[in-house]
């Protein structure tokens, strides 16, 4: 191991178990989405060809009333909410486990990040580091350590394209992330990099 890489088998057990509960987490949700994406897919179509039925019949002057007793749309809004339901009890446990692993983030992490991204000041981001790293139970890391983490990180990590609000009011075309966003996202990023 080279001088200015971080020994992560220091971590504190606590903290190894909740990256691997990001981890996990993260996984459930993407299978989760891709199941319930291949599950409304077709309910959705089959929405929108009743309502183009719909529009059709009304088109060539049937009444309305005959055109819904024609066209019921009843089982498939059902259908499409009974999906919704069940994704959001799926996701929602899923989603407060991997919010929870964010307790190892520094409260002023976000803050850093944005001050590094819009005043090029990196000092508070490398103090919000080194604390992350404690946090996790790895102490007497060295400065050069910590400001390889956070440019190999920071290589990971990107500004957004603005709002168009922004764009306009602002005269700005690149904002920093919003901090739900980065801490999904700084976690991801410590988890894809160094927690194997």
């Amino acid at each position: 191991m080279s001088k200015n890489q971080i020994n992560f088998s220091k971590m504190s057990k606590e903290a190894t178990t909740q990256l691997n509960t990001f981890k996990e987490s993260a996984h459930a949700i993407a299978v989760e989405d891709l199941r319930f994406k291949a599950e409304i897919k077709p309910l959705k179509a089959q929405l929108e060809s009743i309502l183009a039925n719909r529009q059709n019949d009304i088109d060539n002057g049937m009444n309305v009333d005959d055109v819904i007793a024609k066209f019921p749309r009843i089982e498939v809004d059902n259908a499409i909410r009974k999906a919704e339901t069940a994704h959001k009890a799926i996701v929602e446990p899923l989603s407060k486990s991997m919010k929870d692993t964010y307790t190892f983030i520094p409260d002023g992490m976000h803050d850093a990040y944005t001050k590094k991204i819009t005043e090029h000041k990196r000092g508070d981001f490398l103090t919000a580091i080194k604390t992350f790293l404690e946090n996790l139970g790895i102490e007497g890391c060295s400065q050069a350590q910590i400001s390889k983490l956070a440019e190999n990180m920071s290589d990971m990590f990107g500004a957004r394209y603005a709002q168009s609000k922004k764009i306009v009011n602002d005269n700005i075309l690149v904002t920093a992330i919003s901090k739900a966003q980065f801490n999904k996202l700084f976690m991801a990023v410590f988890c894809e990099m160094y927690i194997k």
